[in-house]
């Protein structure tokens, strides 16, 4: 399975995007994010898997398995597509999730 052509690669950005914006979700990754302040590792260990449960609930749809490194591959597999502006900026934001904010 995977991603295999472009509209299948828009509709399942447009999913995880989806997951992400859930306000319960949001709230969530923000409260952790918030907790892990500029620690890298408190974000590697509690803001990663956070944002991997939450795009687990879409990638396994789209054949991807429900972890770290299914998400690395569906997010890896987006690139091919991301030639759609559309896709490109979707990709970008679900790509944000698993990098830490800057902060001063």
């Amino acid at each position: 399975m995977g991603i295999d052509n472009v509209e299948t690669a828009r509709m399942a950005a447009r999913e995880s995007v989806g997951a992400f914006e859930d306000p319960k979700c949001a709230a969530e990754l923000a409260r952790i994010r918030g907790e892990c302040g500029t620690d890298i590792a408190k974000f590697f260990m509690m803001a990663i898997p956070k944002a991997t449960e939450i795009l687990s609930s879409v990638i396994v749809k789209y054949g991807y398995s429900p972890d770290q490194q299914g998400s690395l591959t569906f997010t890896e597999d987006l690139k091919n597509f991301e030639f759609d502006p559309e896709i490109k900026g979707l990709s970008e934001r679900v790509k944000s999730q698993f990098v830490p904010s800057a902060q001063s």
